[in-house]
């Protein structure tokens, strides 16, 4: 028997542990990484610029200025937003 060992293997049970350890830090390591190398792309978009007498202006992620066209293009003008008023948003929108 290997001295520090037991019958039941346990020194290569730590071992094998401590290497999936060292696996899942990497892991988590390289998401993280990845994520920060990765700017949030803002964008701004204004009603008025679509044609409307109308100062609505939103800024944010893609997606949290799509839902909040979307909700103020219901509510204000009682309009839905199809797929080609999307693509007449994305148009007009700017960077921030």
């Amino acid at each position: 028997m290997v001295p520090g060992s037991s019958p039941g293997g346990t020194t290569s049970k730590i071992k094998a542990s401590q290497r999936c350890g060292a696996f899942l830090f990497n892991i988590l390591a390289l998401t993280l990484r990845s994520n920060q190398q990765k700017p949030k792309k803002m964008k701004s978009v204004c009603c008025r610029d679509l044609g409307n007498d109308c100062d609505f202006t939103v800024s944010g992620e893609i997606d949290e200025v799509m839902d909040a066209v979307a909700r103020h293009a219901k509510e204000f003008h009682k309009i839905d937003v199809t797929p080609e008023v999307a693509e007449a948003v994305k148009g007009v929108m700017k960077d921030v």
